[in-house]
């Protein structure tokens, strides 16, 4: 291995092919790592750019041409210096073309079609014969242009003598560059597949995104969704890039984002894209939108000292004491927004929600402040996608919701102290804001409340007259008041209850935080304790505390309730047998919330009575939902952090009997207080930390800055959320059946949503169905033929941090379409796996059983969703014209497969255990699958794919500008202004990461160093053969330590990687609003760094079992449940061929 870090290694020779390595020996725990691929650093992500086409010549082989930004005039290539030139352009629709083996090679791809084009995408040839080990044909040239023609594996591109009519050059090019491949391999004749092979890294992949030095401003203008006259529209970018929105009157996807940008007209529309093929079951379809309501369009890559929530536009009153009215339909409620239509003198405007007129909109009253408020809210109501009314009146009917932070601690000696040190940060946060903050401490007998007592000087002084000086001050102007220490004992573990007034035990004073939170170790060692805690009693103190006027409670904790009203047992210890059934096995990861009710439906006819156990089991239940309805009612947020050691879940030296491996690690029913937490409108956060006789401070840490995210990032309550749709459409439902917080249904109206806080990161998917007739055309519109358009309008009722009430409302225009191909073209990607991920979790949680098991259902069902989409696109598009030996994928959905098959892996679709093999360790455990579920029914579209496809990359022989600063510069042809705000967007200063590489162990080498990411967690993986200067120049440990547990930050190699995963844990961020960088992440938790370094023998052999992490997050390689990539795509091409022959 090289020890120059920063140099990037030189390109070797191309070496002859290589002879297919020897399968690795099977390994012990049941994962099968599949066949060791030829290694091969897959590079598509090096053309993720734009290009303009306004001219489609080039040289071959071509520069990397500029980014152009969306919706801007791109600025034009560089004038070819060749005189071989090739040009072409498609018309739109073209029929596919008959890919013939050419008797020689083909010349350079040609200029590729402009947006627009609905050429399907053919990726492979007989995916059933082809193998994986033989060494790949040549890579052709790659084009310059973002969007290039549907492709096939082995297939040359369509002949350059068939040139469709020229096309107008003057639409912008497509945003979906992020998702782009290089063209793959070129042809061989379909004699010789049986000897030809795949190569793997040639397939449809996940790029890394990473903005090109010196490129053009990239922003979008979201009115391109809806194009005026004969444009072509443009899609947004994809969910997970950075770019910079400008507000033009259609609501920013970073706010809304549809699963189809282009809306079918109606349900004989949808069946063409989703319907069921083949005579399958139905499985659901996919249109509906997903709204982050409290996300700022704009802010993305800001500084935090840019940040500021008011960038979305608020419009108060012009008196300081007076609030705004908003305009409204008087129909159906509707907010005035861009796409009304005014009338000629503003006194009146029709709705575009109903198509009713609403009069008077202006007062006629001499009231001049309410006159002038009027203007403004028709002023900005008309031009602003998004905007926010400082409201009062009828929309404040609550008293004020007081900013208290209450902390329960678990009084566990491990954790104690980490959990000290954290609140100690955070209290001068809180304050500092104007906030106050509590603490006390739950041990397993009783909750220990310490605040300090005020107690008056007697002060005897005099004035000069000899009247007496009030004992409440002195004579300096200062308090004569001493603090004592006290402490209030709450020991009915029966029914908790506040013992002392909330005024009591909260602070607002640094001082006198800091010493009170160094007095309480030596108040718990003074508590003799049996191990366990009384957490459910804590958490009910936390709520009567503040159930006059509502706050934010947060329990951390190691352990599960174990003592007192709330006590959890252990459903998983000593019965081998559980995973062994789904039937056993989805008790242990649904709520008991949910099982109880569901058992006492089955159990009414029944005499038999319960045992210990089931009573135990219901009284807990009861007392979480009875917790979480009072919550609600008194708008009180309820988070728990749990703490527990990394190897409680990862220690390899496992018994073959399942039942001493469970009584090896504790079962926290994370189920069951995860749905108190969603109930409550809170966040439960599992954090796995090392406790090696005590806690590090890196793990310090990661719990600062999750408790700083928890607090900091709430700056929405007692809220309620509403959708309404334009003539056509409805809200079905909200996704997943039970989302955050309560529903409201209403009669004749679509339901509302009722949340006691809400924050930036919470994203509420909305589905969407056709009433019957669906869309119907425009009636104001000239053109009969033209397609007519939908509108989407979302209104938040919240109060802000400040105590203001505020209604913010948010508008999205999408054009319709019958033509399944247009629809196809507007997939968006990003909300259609997060709208396929919410639905596997509904389908998990199902309360009824089949024959064959939820799990097996919910996976059979994501297969499905993706045949029933793939196999319509087959027939229904240009498509249909194809061999049927082709796997055809729409531009818009490559890594549709890639995704489906990572989520059948992922934790919350895998099977615990293999058939016929109970004595394995089960992977994943109950408490791990309830808390991917948790998140996997709110994921964002910014999440959804990294949350179950990990992203691996590698950090040996970086190049000098991977892990270093980089502030980009403005453009003279930028149509930013400099020091606008969407200017300071583009020039913040970000950090280069490396190219990911495909997940899989053939791409782990020995002599390697790299960072797996699965958006829960940042494994950083040290190869058994890195030297040890190198291992020195990367790790530290701590003192008395035999083990690496830290990242250096005092040479150039520590410092790059600390830097890359600085990035790493705010890239994938969607845009909200704060004040400190770490809230705005939209990750599931802050994400801790887990060092794994290997020892000699390799994967999974070392001494501690780390590495085993790691294995099952490689989605790439097969397992003893799912299928590899290649093999993967082999089987679904197979489904697709047989739903097409049965339609």
């Amino acid at each position: 291995m090289s020890s120059s870090w920063g140099t990037p290694r030189p390109p070797p020779p191309p070496p002859p092919p290589p002879p297919p390595p020897p399968p690795p020996p099977p390994r012990g725990n049941g994962w099968n790592n599949g066949s060791h691929y030829p290694q091969q650093q897959y590079q598509s992500q090096q053309n993720n750019s734009y290009q303009s086409q306004q001219s489609n010549s080039y040289q071959n082989p071509p520069p990397p041409p500029p980014r152009p930004s969306y919706g801007a005039p791109p600025p034009p290539p560089p004038p070819p210096p060749s005189n071989h030139t090739y040009t072409a352009s498609y018309a739109p629709h073209p029929p596919p073309v008959a890919y013939q083996t050419p008797s020689k090679p083909p010349p350079p791809p040609h200029a590729l079609p402009k947006m627009g084009t609905v050429a399907p995408t053919p990726i492979s040839h007989d995916l059933s014969k082809l193998q994986l080990n033989q060494p790949p044909p040549p890579t052709p040239m790659t084009s310059p242009y973002a969007h290039h023609p549907p492709r096939a594996l082995h297939y040359p591109p369509p002949h350059h003598s068939q040139q469709p009519p020229q096309q107008p050059p003057q639409q912008p090019p497509p945003p979906q560059q992020q998702h782009q491949q290089q063209p793959l391999n070129k042809p061989f004749p379909r004699s010789s597949l049986s000897s030809h092979k795949i190569n793997p890294s040639q397939l449809p992949r996940i790029p890394s995104f990473a903005r090109p030095i010196l490129s053009p401003s990239l922003s979008y203008n979201p009115s391109l969704l809806i194009p005026s006259g004969s444009s072509i529209s443009s899609s947004p970018p994809p969910s997970d890039s950075r770019f910079v929105v400008v507000d033009d009157k259609n609501a920013s996807p970073k706010i809304m984002r549809s699963t189809f940008h282009c809306v079918p007209r109606d349900k004989k529309a949808l069946r063409k894209v989703t319907g069921n093929v083949g005579g399958s079951n139905s499985v659901g379809d996919l249109l509906g939108v997903l709204i982050t309501p409290l996300g700022v369009p704009c802010t993305d890559d800001v500084p935090p000292s840019e940040l500021n929530i008011e960038l979305i536009t608020v419009l108060s009153s012009s008196a300081q004491e007076r609030t705004i009215n908003p305009i409204r339909c008087n129909r159906c409620g509707t907010y005035l927004n861009p796409y009304c239509i005014l009338s000629p003198n503003n006194t009146s405007f029709t709705c575009n929600i109903c198509s009713s007129k609403t009069f008077n909109i202006l007062p006629t009253t001499s009231d001049a402040i309410l006159t002038t408020d009027a203007n403004i809210a028709l002023t900005y109501g008309m031009k602003c996608s998004t905007l926010e009314y400082d409201v009062g009146g009828m929309y404040d009917l609550k008293p004020r919701k007081q900013n208290v932070h209450l902390y329960a601690l678990d009084s566990n000696p491990l954790y104690l102290n980490s959990y000290l040190a954290a609140l100690s940060s955070l209290g001068e946060e809180l304050i500092s804001s104007g906030q106050k903050i509590g603490v006390c401490i739950v041990t397993s007998t009783q909750v220990l409340i310490p605040y300090f007592k005020k107690i008056q000087k007697r002060v005897e002084r005099y004035t000069d007259n000899n009247t007496p000086v009030p004992p409440s001050t002195t004579k300096s102007g200062q308090e004569a008041y001493t603090y004592e220490l006290s402490l209030v004992v709450m020991s009915d573990l029966r029914e908790p209850f506040a013992p002392l007034p909330l005024e009591e035990w909260i602070f607002g004073d640094r001082k006198l935080f800091q010493d009170l939170l160094r007095s309480i170790p030596g108040l718990v060692a003074e508590c003799k304790e049996e191990e366990g805690n009384c957490g459910g009693v804590g958490l009910g103190v936390l709520m009567e505390s503040m159930k006059e006027f509502g706050g934010r409670g947060t329990l951390l904790t190691s352990h599960r309730p174990t003592f007192g009203v709330g006590a959890l047992r252990d459903r998983e210890v000593g019965q081998n047998s559980l995973y062994s059934k789904e039937k056993t096995e989805k008790p242990l990861y649904t709520p008991l919330q949910k099982l109880t009710k569901r058992n006492q439906k089955a159990s009414s006819n029944n005499d038999k009575t319960s045992n210990q156990a089931d009573m135990m089991d219901q009284n807990a239940a009861t007392y979480y939902c009875n917790l979480g309805t009072e919550c609600m009612k008194h708008r009180v947020r309820l988070d728990i952090v749990l703490t527990t050691n990394w190897k409680t879940t990862a220690d390899p030296s496992w018994s073959t009997d399942v039942s001493a491996v469970i009584k090896r690690r504790e079962f926290f029913d994370v189920a069951t207080l995860g749905e108190l937490c969603k109930a409550s409108c809170g966040k439960f956060t599992w954090l796995k930390m090392r406790t090696n006789g005590g806690v590090g401070e890196y793990d310090v840490d990661y719990l600062r800055e999750e408790l700083i995210k928890l607090a900091l990032g709430d700056i929405g309550g007692d809220a309620i959320f509403k959708v309404r749709c334009s003539s056509g459409l409805q809200v079905k439902s909200f996704l997943p059946r039970d989302p955050l917080g309560t529903t409201i249904e209403r009669d004749f109206s679509s339901p509302e949503l009722e949340l006691s806080s809400i924050s930036p990161d919470t994203c509420i998917a909305v589905e969407l169905e056709h009433k019957v007739g669906g869309i119907p055309r425009d009636s104001n519109s000239k053109d009969k033929d033209e397609d007519p358009m939908v509108y989407i309008q979302s209104a938040l009722l919240y109060t802000n941090q400040a105590g203001r009430r505020r209604v913010r409302v948010t508008t999205l225009a999408l054009r319709t379409s019958t033509t399944a191909a247009d629809i196809f073209r507007a997939a968006d990607f990003g909300a259609v796996t997060a709208f396929m991920t919410r639905q596997a979790v509904a389908d998990l949680q199902q309360d009824d059983y089949c024959e064959e098991g939820t799990i097996q259902r919910a996976r059979s069902r994501v297969i499905n969703r993706c045949v029933n989409i793939l196999a319509n696109y087959r027939m229904n598009t240009s498509a249909a014209k194809s061999p049927p030996g082709q796997l055809i994928l729409p531009e818009s959905l490559q890594l549709l497969p890639l995704f489906c098959m990572s989520l059948r892996k992922s934790p919350i679709l895998r099977p615990s255990l293999a058939r016929s093999k109970s004595s394995d360790y089960p992977s994943p455990l109950a408490d791990e699958r309830a808390y991917r579920l948790l998140y996997g029914g709110a994921v964002s579209p910014a999440m959804a794919l990294l949350c179950v496809h990990p992203n691996l990359y590698k950090l040996n022989n970086m190049t000098p500008e991977e892990g270093e600063w980089f502030t980009p510069k403005l453009q003279e042809r930028s149509q930013f202004p400099p020091g606008s705000r969407e200017a300071v967007a583009f020039c913040k200063p970000y950090i280069h990461i490396p190219s990911s590489i495909q997940p899989s162990i053939a791409c782990i080498d020995d002599d390697g160093i790299y960072i797996l990411d699965d958006g829960f967690t940042l494994h950083l993986y040290v190869g058994q053969t890195v030297d040890d200067q190198a291992r020195s120049d990367l790790l530290t440990k701590s003192e008395g330590s035999m083990a690496f547990d830290g990242i250096t930050t005092e040479t150039d190699l520590g410092r790059r990687v600390w830097n890359i995963i600085r990035q790493l844990r705010v890239c994938d961020r969607m845009s909200c609003g704060g004040s400190n960088l770490s809230v705005l992440s939209s990750r599931p938790t802050h994400a801790p760094v887990v060092i794994i370094t290997a020892k000699k023998g390799g994967m999974g052999i070392a001494s501690g079992g780390m590495e085993d992490m790691i294995l099952p997050l490689l989605a790439d390689d097969p397992t003893m449940h799912d299928k590899g990539y290649v093999d993967f795509l082999c089987a679904l091409h197979g489904k697709i061929k047989e739903a097409v022959s049965k339609d």
